[in-house]
């Protein structure tokens, strides 16, 4: 008999004794009971056989303690997803789903999944359609197998869609671009018996950002930006960035410099590596790199020179990307100006004179580590050279200091 181990198996036994000399009836799969039944004519309904090969009999326990067997039966249970017409439909956007390696074929005509140090001899299907643009992360555990995407309805006639970061081993993996309402075909293939197959599937739609023409607009002499990429993706006619992981995705800024001078570019996170490509031009279609370099990441900029960044990354994706630009303007001072302050112990007026570069005011309460320093959001106001605020002053001691933003 052959099952799937969505199948419900229905056991029934034909017996010669009389009813009443009989207390019940018990089902065994593979020596264990699996159920019981007392009552005429001792059917028994199993669901969640798991895949595999077994051996099934029927046990008689009659009222005077003597036991009967009946003849074994052979039954093969076969994953319920094994066809590609019989794949499972996936649907949400955060999900986990299993199936089972054993006893599962490969078909005539089935693709051959990419990279990965599974080899193709049997594989299990699932179905999902994406509710929007954006990237999937999709996860299988338990299984050295590889993870093959395909879009079409017919199996001898589907195309392979392209994978980043393809795995393998015992956390396989990989992720691909989606368009809205597309539908993909999930493959999970090894020649290892393995059971259970648990998967994941996680979707993450493009941040707004994504394209260039949505690009953010940045200000100021530091730039921290912390952004996730994996929903992001490469546009068509985007120019081939530098020292990018294989298959990267970009997501667009924008930033007028205040001052000429370099940038230095300081990665914050490791795993990712955020990588910066700096471009100038005047369309998306003309656009001229500027070389940022390597591990560490610099470049020159002029005042007032709109820069496109693109952001990218080198490696894989366990955590946020995250990443610092800091402008040094040409001819940076060696010391900040000096900062005045006058009280008369109810507030303070603060006094600096005005600098070709952007500062700001900070206070703090104590200066013992960690130290927490705060920025001053009072109204400045100028007179001449000069630039002053006034602030109230909180209870106990208070320090302040001029920073350049």
């Amino acid at each position: 008999m052959n099952l799937t181990d969505e199948s419900v198996l229905p056991l029934q036994v034909i017996v010669d004794e009389p009813t009443t000399d009989i207390f019940q009836i018990e089902y065994l799969v593979d020596d264990n009971v699996i159920g019981t039944n007392a009552t005429p004519p001792y059917g028994l309904d199993v669901a969640n056989v798991h895949c595999g090969i077994h051996t099934v009999i029927a046990r008689e326990l009659l009222v005077s303690g003597d036991s009967l067997d009946s003849a074994p039966v052979s039954i093969q249970v076969t994953p319920a997803n094994d066809l590609f017409a019989n794949r499972t439909v996936l649907t949400g956007t955060n999900i986990l789903f299993q199936s089972s390696l054993i006893l599962a074929t490969e078909e005539p005509g089935e693709p051959v999944p990419p990279y990965g140090y599974g080899y193709t001899g049997r594989s299990v299907w699932w179905s999902w359609t994406a509710p929007a643009k954006g990237s999937v992360v999709l996860t299988a555990t338990n299984a050295s197998l590889r993870i093959g995407v395909f879009t079409g309805d017919v199996l001898t006639n589907l195309v392979g869609v392209p994978q980043l970061y393809p795995g393998d081993g015992e956390n396989s993996y990989s992720l691909f671009e989606t368009l809205p309402g597309q539908t993909y075909q999930i493959m999970f293939d090894s020649d290892i018996q393995s059971d259970p197959v648990i998967g994941s599937l996680i979707f993450t739609p493009s941040p707004s950002n994504d394209d260039f023409a949505n690009r953010i607009t940045l200000s100021g002499y530091s730039l921290t930006i912390t952004t996730p990429i994996v929903g992001a993706s490469l546009e068509p006619g985007e120019p081939p960035h530098t020292y990018w992981w294989f298959g990267s995705r970009s997501v667009w800024y924008e930033w007028t410099p205040p001052a000429s001078g370099s940038v230095a570019i300081t990665q914050l996170s490791t795993s990712p590596m955020p990588v910066i490509d700096a471009y100038v031009g005047d369309s998306f279609t003309n656009l001229t790199q500027i070389q940022t370099g390597w591990n560490p990441q610099s470049f020159s900029v002029q005042k007032g020179v709109k820069y496109y960044l693109a952001l990218g990354e080198y490696g894989d994706f366990a955590e946020l990307p995250s990443v610092n630009l800091q402008l040094q303007p040409t001819n940076f001072p060696s010391a900040l100006p000096p900062l005045q302050i006058t009280s008369d112990g109810s507030s303070a007026s603060l006094t600096w004179p005005t600098v070709p570069y952007d500062v700001a005011i900070e206070s703090a309460t104590n200066l013992t580590f960690p130290q927490q320093w705060e920025e001053v959001t009072a109204a400045v106001s100028t007179n001449g050279d000069q630039n002053s605020i006034c602030v109230p002053l909180v209870a106990g001691s208070e320090f302040f200091r001029l920073r350049i933003k």
